[in-house]
């Protein structure tokens, strides 16, 4: 039977880098140092860098996290930003509500989990009560335990499991009765005061209130839905801003635009139709699209055809041109953010870099292999190559990569 990652309890260390991607997208780097002695998260539960890397490779291998974009390193290659898939956003609440079953977990897992909850506004509240059953349920076991007759105990333990496993609550001694017979009842009573003590904090490091009803984890679903159009609407106008500037397009559309000019058809048709293509090739390396992928495929062509004709266009004025491409770009990377940070499903061709490069591919190479082709393409066959397509190469990354925290 494999034991690789995907087919194992995920380890303390991946909860808590899936928690800070969940907070908002990252890249190793910056998850390791979070979880350093003197990171935010480090103070309260620490990670080593090798094993924090790690941790985010186990967490590619489920599925539940997933590249989405780059940023130039300080002075080496590039660095990859991961950000936490549907799935790994469900992983992570059904993780965050469940109450700690070992009692000597309960130091470390239960308050990375209180940390998670007052970083990211949500109410354990539940958990806590769920918690202190637990809790009361094992001191009261380890009281009639203790207040047993030694033969009883033997005999009772030899016909049913200990719900307590290897695991002991109270003193150093294992919670055994002293001669006065009252350990038990200060063991009981210490071990549901430390748990009736715990409570979700109110207030953040900053001192600023946190809302007294918190936001589900992950958003609501109508919110995620009503970012993702509104991300992909914009991403349809911001098209139709560059490609009225005619002063170059990105590699994409240089791709979808050569095709157009090619086979005669309308440029947001050709855009679809691409779209469709390209989450065919999903079927090979297993990708799964969600309901964000589908909406782009549809979408940004549509909304293509319908704003081109309403923006300016034929413009004669190099100032105006370079005014609608730079405005382009920064709607584009607007809009990325949106329907990213949203975490319902990559475009199609994000898609096809992101699974390409799960298969053990860099993804900057895979990146910069595929558009490398689609521009050569489409160049070939007749697409606008100009100023715009360097400026979106430029300025795309380090645009979308402050944008995605505001949106996730």
């Amino acid at each position: 039977m494999s034991t690789g990652p995907a087919h194992r309890e995920p380890l303390l260390g991946e909860w808590a880098c899936l928690g800070i991607l969940v907070e908002e997208p990252a890249h190793g780097w910056a998850v390791a140092a979070r979880l350093r002695p003197t990171g935010d998260i480090g103070r309260v539960w620490q990670l080593s860098r090798p094993l924090t890397y790690r941790s985010l490779d186990h967490l590619t291998w489920r599925e539940w996290a997933e590249p989405v974009a780059e940023e130039p390193g300080d002075a080496g290659p590039n660095r990859t930003i991961l950000a936490p898939t549907v799935d790994g956003r469900t992983q992570f609440r059904t993780w965050l509500r469940t109450p700690v079953e070992h009692q000597r977990d309960l130091r470390s897992e239960l308050l990375l989990k209180l940390v998670f909850a007052e970083r990211l506004g949500v109410d354990l509240g539940e958990l806590l009560d769920r918690q202190r059953e637990i809790v009361d349920r094992h001191a009261d076991v380890q009281t009639r335990a203790s207040d047993a007759d030694p033969a009883d105990v033997v005999s009772g333990a030899s016909s049913r499991p200990s719900p307590l496993g290897a695991s002991s609550i109270g003193s150093p001694d294992g919670g055994r009765r002293s001669a006065t017979g009252s350990e038990p009842t200060a063991t009981r009573t210490a071990s549901r005061r430390s748990v009736a003590a715990m409570t979700v904090p109110t207030a953040s490091a900053s001192g600023r209130a946190l809302p007294g009803r918190a936001p589900l984890l992950p958003a609501p679903a109508s919110r995620r839905l009503g970012q993702v159009l509104c991300g992909l609407t914009l991403y349809g106008v911001s098209m139709a801003m560059i490609v009225n500037a005619e002063l170059g397009l990105d590699p994409w559309d240089v791709f979808h635009q050569g095709i157009a000019r090619t086979v005669g058809g309308r440029l947001g048709v050709v855009t679809i139709g691409v779209s469709v293509a390209v989450l065919l090739l999903w079927i090979p390396i297993r990708q799964r699209p969600g309901l964000g992928t589908l909406l782009n495929a549809v979408m940004v062509g549509s909304v293509f055809e319908l704003a081109a004709p309403l923006l300016p266009h034929d413009l004669d004025s190099l100032l105006g041109r370079s005014v609608l491409l730079v405005g382009g770009v920064v709607a584009n990377a607007v809009a990325t953010a949106m329907y990213i940070g949203a975490g319902l499903g990559p475009g199609p061709r994000d898609g096809l870099m992101t699974g390409i490069a799960a298969r053990g591919w860099p993804v900057r190479w895979v990146r910069t292999t595929i558009e490398i082709v689609v521009l050569s393409l489409g160049w070939l066959l007749g697409g606008s190559i100009g100023v715009g397509t360097l400026l979106y190469a430029v300025a795309i990354g380090p645009l979308v990569h402050p944008l995605l925290p505001l949106a996730s």
